[in-house]
């Protein structure tokens, strides 16, 4: 079982949120790193108001397309994992979980992961590998170095990044040359 707190603080967003491409991407690791090529997953969401407690179950199941059979996800504790953009983590969460990497590095704006990337993997602790969040804006070299620290120099094995790029608020700058730049600074060692 994994469990996530989202956020709604105008600050966060929107890193607070789970989105569908993060919900897609978990399920299709799970999907990719075991024999059947399925995942099923039940999604619990309660919603609280003061005129109401309503708790909704979803549960869906993805089978992976036949195109991707191919593919073949690491399952060493010897790889390393980045997630760029992970906002709540639960991509890098479900990564970490079953993918069982020596080292699970999940990045965001400072503010989101102080308030809801780290809260969620303590709410998470698994002791079978390292998982870690640390901030890391994209285009800002002294943010760049330190993941390249922590990663010891390495390009990491898999990088996860979904639905990252975005433009914020109408009129706002794209985000997706700093991305990229950010990217090929990441998996060139």
């Amino acid at each position: 079982r994994i469990h996530i707190n989202q956020s709604a603080a105008e600050d966060i967003w929107p890193g607070g949120a789970v989105w569908d491409a993060g919900l897609l991407m978990a399920d299709l690791v799970v999907a990719l790193s075991n024999p059947q090529r399925t995942c099923t997953t039940t999604i619990t969401t309660a919603t609280t108001s003061h005129k109401s407690n309503k708790k909704t179950v979803q549960q869906h199941t993805i089978r992976v397309p036949s195109r991707l059979n191919k593919i073949k996800l690491l399952d060493s504790n010897n790889k390393t994992i980045l997630e760029l953009g992970c906002g709540v983590g639960l991509t890098g969460i479900v990564a970490n979980a079953v993918l069982h990497p020596k080292l699970a590095l999940l990045t965001d704006l400072q503010v989101v992961v102080d308030n809801v990337t780290k809260p969620n993997l303590q709410l998470n602790k698994t002791s079978t590998s390292m998982i870690r969040a640390m901030p890391l804006c994209w285009g800002n070299a002294e943010d760049e170095r330190a993941v390249q620290r922590v990663l010891n120099g390495k390009a990491p094995d898999l990088v996860l990044i979904a639905d990252v790029a975005y433009q914020h608020k109408p009129g706002a700058s794209s985000h997706f040359d700093a991305l990229v730049s950010t990217i090929l600074k990441l998996i060139n060692d």
